[in-house]
């Protein structure tokens, strides 16, 4: 049976504003979603994320609305990446889950795919999607489960930590100090 889930957030300054809606379907999971961002960074861009029913990324698109630069990617879902002609994105080995600049939404994807355990982390490499210029690099993590919808974000290349809350749909809720859920 689909589910269709909408969501929207805000970042912690009530400035940008992202709106997804996601389907979970029988087959796949797809995310598509529109971000709104304000001050140093102000664009609007459009994403789809598509995901197999394990909540691996399968392809993944994101276009930016004031100049049409367009980034298109495809995975096997086991950690080979693909651009849009097909050829290898050897950099990006062994990352399942994809990280989209600005928006809450693909912190779910890491969330729902490992179903940690309280007190359990893991280590991970994702596709990190900067905005707005589009550039696609691997980006190590951490998550861990801290509670029953509580999870610790460390960038495991930078100091940066942040406490997310996550509803049982496994989606944002409140991401400390960045993006808060408006609906």
């Amino acid at each position: 049976m689909a589910k269709t889930i909408t969501a929207r957030w805000t970042d912690w300054d009530g400035q940008g504003l992202e709106h997804l809606v996601l389907r979970v379907g029988e087959t796949g999971i797809v995310a598509e979603g529109v971000i709104l961002a304000s001050g140093e960074q102000s664009i609007a861009a459009i994403y789809r994320v598509q995901c197999n029913m394990r909540w691996r990324v399968r392809a993944a698109a994101v276009s930016l609305v004031e100049t049409d630069e367009a980034l298109m990617l495809t995975a096997d879902g086991i950690g080979n990446w693909f651009d849009e002609e097909r050829a290898p994105l050897r950099r990006l080995q062994g990352a399942i889950d994809i990280d989209l600049s600005l928006s809450p939404f693909t912190n779910s994807l890491p969330i729902r795919r490992t179903r940690l355990e309280i007190g359990e982390s893991i280590d991970i490499t994702v596709a990190y999607i900067s905005l707005p210029d589009l550039l696609v690099t691997p980006d190590p993590q951490r998550y861990t489960r801290t509670a029953e919808r509580r999870y610790r974000f460390d960038s495991l290349d930078s100091d940066f930590s942040r406490e997310i809350e996550f509803d049982d749909d496994g989606l944002v809720v409140s991401y400390e100090g960045m993006f808060r859920r408006v609906l």
